[in-house]
């Protein structure tokens, strides 16, 4: 709920920068203003000036900017929504390529290891949790154990020694 607060008290804000007539201010940090921002505060400006020419009428004003209020919210939402998933990519991104480097020098690493960064973090990484955990107890015990086909038994096992 603190979000909504926080959108319709940034609403507020734009909203008495168009009704002043101001620019928004052109500052940085976490307190920029965005694409989304920018839209509103130009139609809410557009909408005032039409207001201060008489050509609509109060109430369609107000029900304008309540329309906006409610577009702005939803729009600033998804905005925010979409730049929290670019970051989880970019740092899903940023781990794969650091798992990627450790597995092209294996040198330092022991077996258990490598097992770990590939089947561990890299398959999940790169596909669903699901299907990684499928492929390790698959191909990965296989690796290992260098037999094709193991029991239930034998699967719980080797989670023992290789997680």
């Amino acid at each position: 709920m603190a979000d909504l607060e926080h959108l319709e008290q940034r609403f507020q804000m734009i909203k008495e920068f168009a009704r002043k007539k101001e620019e928004l201010p052109r500052y940085q940090g976490e307190n920029a203003f965005s694409f989304v921002d920018e839209h509103y505060f130009q139609a809410m400006r557009h909408m005032y000036a039409r207001y201060r020419l008489h050509t609509i009428r109060r109430e369609l004003a107000e029900q304008e900017v309540n329309k906006y209020q409610l577009c702005y919210i939803r729009d600033k939402t998804s905005e925010e929504t979409m730049a929290r998933g670019y970051r989880e990519l970019d740092e899903k991104r940023r781990g794969i390529a650091q798992w990627t480097k450790q597995l092209m020098k294996p040198e330092s690493r022991s077996i258990k290891e490598l097992f770990g960064i590939l089947f561990c973090e890299l398959l999940p990484a790169l596909t669903d949790k699901v299907t990684a955990e499928k492929i390790k107890e698959g191909a990965g015990y296989a690796l290992i154990t260098g037999c094709n086909s193991l029991s239930e038994e034998e699967i719980k096992e080797v989670e023992k020694w290789y997680p």
